[in-house]
């Protein structure tokens, strides 16, 4: 006779799952080549791509920040925050 977990193991055992799946879905569409523009109008949809890309990565990194600062318990954790943060910015390019 099969034996179930429960729910909650269960779910969160789906959960993890489904995150990985989405982590390798990415990596998979960040792989694949894709053909080089050819008119204007394709060049400036990749160029818009690409900008709306590097916002929301910068946006990231500043959510992060935020979160940091506000766990911060002393003005060492706070620089330890804006140095990391710098960091990741530095990485984004």
């Amino acid at each position: 006779m099969l034996k179930f977990q429960k729910p909650a193991k269960l779910f969160a055992i789906i959960g993890i799952v489904g995150t990985l799946g989405g982590a390798a879905l990415a990596a998979h569409a960040q792989a694949t080549a894709v053909p080089p523009p050819t008119s204007a109008s394709d060049k400036f949809a990749a160029h818009k791509q690409r900008e709306m890309a590097r916002i929301a990565g910068r946006i990231q990194v500043l959510q992060n920040l935020q979160t940091c600062v506000q766990s911060a318990n002393d003005h060492a954790s706070m620089k330890a925050c804006h140095q990391a943060a710098h960091s990741a910015m530095r990485n984004l390019n």
